[in-house]
């Protein structure tokens, strides 16, 4: 009997990690369909168009789609997808499709990290708000927290993205999980000669600290800063950025570029700063890795899990401070290309797809197939 498998993910509209690993889990499984809220296929991966992609949630008016009550939407739009029930296994995917996993005992919930507005974001986000709508924020998020731990107890399995992923499922659900790294697919990347700057890659959300970056470069007029990507929708935060590259003499966004250009940039680069707030993994270290470059990281999160003495440096507070000195000091020919690009090869593709068979076959048994 061929096994029948469904896939859910919260929403396909950024080039974005957990996409990634929802697409490369379905590939992995030959899924027979995956279940999104909504899927914008401009703004992501174009291997999804080879899938049965069925919306749930499709929002047709920008500003309804900004809104963080749709969000929720979503999560009671999978929680009623009874269909699921036909399926003999379903993986689901982010913070929003784990409500799914009430339709069929047989799941397995790919953990990325936490809803950081009501966990450990939870004051830097309040503090953009008024006195009252704070009060209102918190309130929502005591309520949210309880709704969503009830959607967690119908989880049978949960597999996260790292050790310090892991500790926090620990911590806030009081569940085990697995550790399966996300992949990479580090045969298209490639080293090449640098052509001294530097390079970050990030959603232009505030907990990457992208004005840290900024800020940082100011203070090095002699170095030059490449920054990539863009957030879902524009924000308050990508206006500041914008307005704080306009300022920045040796600071350039280029917003979302396609695959080639991004390839090349990680290529040439000098070395690649990452600033994220205590990032659950980060895939931008082992694409960087696959390209044979150094990272500057901040010494937080799943950085402290990837970033080796011998493929980069974890930067201490004072963040400005000890990163204008990092790149001072920083000297290229301290690094082996290839070295660090066998360090990537840990997190490849075919090793991903054979722990997400095994991991699947161990959840549903003899009907693996």
């Amino acid at each position: 009997m061929i096994m029948k498998v469904a896939v859910v993910h919260d929403r396909f509209c950024n080039r974005g990690g957990g996409e990634r690993v929802a697409i490369e889990i379905a590939k992995t499984l030959k899924a027979d369909a995956i279940y999104t809220a909504r899927w914008e296929p401009e703004r992501c991966f174009e291997d999804l168009e080879k899938f049965n992609v069925i919306e749930i949630n499709r929002i047709p008016s920008l500003a309804l789609r900004k809104c963080a009550l749709i969000r929720m939407l979503d999560a009671w739009k999978f929680s009623e997808l009874e269909e699921l029930a036909d399926y003999d296994l379903v993986w689901t995917s982010g913070i929003w499709a784990v409500f799914a996993n009430k339709q069929n005992p047989m799941n397995v919930w790919y953990y990325h990290g936490t809803n950081r507005p009501i966990y450990d974001l939870h004051e830097r986000y309040s503090s953009h708000f008024n006195h009252i709508a704070r009060l209102g924020f918190k309130a929502w998020a005591n309520i949210w927290k309880r709704i969503e731990k009830k959607a967690v107890t119908y989880v049978r399995e949960i597999v996260v993205n790292s050790y310090n992923v892991k500790n926090r499922v620990l911590k806030i659900y009081n569940r085990n999980s697995s550790v399966i790294y996300p992949p990479v697919d580090i045969k298209k990347f490639h080293h090449a000669e640098s052509e001294g700057y530097w390079l970050s890659v990030q959603r232009i959300v505030p907990e990457k600290r992208v004005d840290l970056q900024i800020e940082i470069f100011r203070k090095l007029p002699n170095e030059r800063l490449i920054i990539v990507g863009k957030s879902e929708y524009e924000t308050w935060y990508e206006k500041k950025i914008a307005e704080m590259v306009k300022n920045t003499n040796n600071v350039e966004w280029l917003g979302s570029v396609d695959e080639k250009t991004f390839i090349d940039l990680y290529a040439h680069a000098k070395g690649i700063i990452q600033t994220s707030a205590d990032e659950a993994f980060g895939l931008v270290p082992i694409e960087a890795f696959a390209s044979g470059k150094p990272v500057l990281a901040v010494n937080e999160g799943g950085f402290k899990e990837t970033v080796k003495p011998f493929a980069g440096k974890l930067i201490n507070p004072p963040y400005l401070e000890n990163f204008v000195k990092a790149i001072k000091e920083f000297d290229e020919s301290a690094y082996d290309p290839r070295i660090i690009q066998k360090w990537a090869r840990s997190f490849s593709v075919e090793r991903f797809r054979k722990q997400i068979k095994e991991f699947s076959k161990k959840v549903i048994g003899s009907r693996f197939s």
